[in-house]
């Protein structure tokens, strides 16, 4: 059986998020990753959920808290490629996964940000060894195959899952 983009990606979140973990959802979008990650981290961990609109990030608070996964989760009305200071969470720990989802997944198809690979990038510094970044696209955008084959081998390994809509791009800091 073939996996679809989104039940790929909540496997492998399975597999690298343990209870207590701090995890990135860099473009929340319709919140489905955020909750699902919440119920990964448990009470111990927390989830930092970005929103490109004040909506959206009402909208994903909400629905955290008809899930009871809202003290869990730290909602942002900004995007992470724009958030400019690091939580003090990242000084004393490491994030275990970081995902962008660039997907009709998330609802979020039609909102790459101008400098994600800023935000990629970031993300990629916060994360522990042995951490992923997932980034899922509909459509690859032109400057990411430059951008991936920049990564030092030493520093990262790579995969990709491709459904017949979404690509998903696996990045392991290693």
């Amino acid at each position: 059986m073939i996996l679809n983009s989104n039940t790929f990606c909540h496997q492998m979140i399975e597999d690298q998020v343990q209870v207590g973990d701090l995890v990135i959802d860099a473009t929340t979008g319709n919140g489905n990753n955020t909750r699902f990650l919440a119920s990964r981290v448990g009470s111990e961990g927390i989830v930092f959920s970005y929103h490109q609109s004040q909506q959206a990030a009402n909208d994903t608070a909400a629905s955290l808290l008809l899930t009871g996964l809202n003290e869990r989760v730290i909602v942002y009305n900004n995007s992470f490629a724009n958030q400019i200071q690091t939580s003090e969470h990242f000084k004393k720990q490491r994030a275990s996964l970081a995902i962008f989802d660039y997907s009709s997944d998330a609802d979020n198809h039609d909102q790459l940000e101008l400098n994600y690979l800023h935000g990629i990038q970031r993300a990629l510094n916060l994360l522990k060894h042995q951490g992923l970044l997932l980034a899922k696209f509909n459509t690859i955008p032109n400057d990411w195959e430059a951008f991936i084959d920049s990564l030092f081998v030493e520093d990262y390994q790579q995969a990709r899952y491709q459904t017949n809509g979404i690509t998903t791009f696996l990045i392991e800091r290693i």
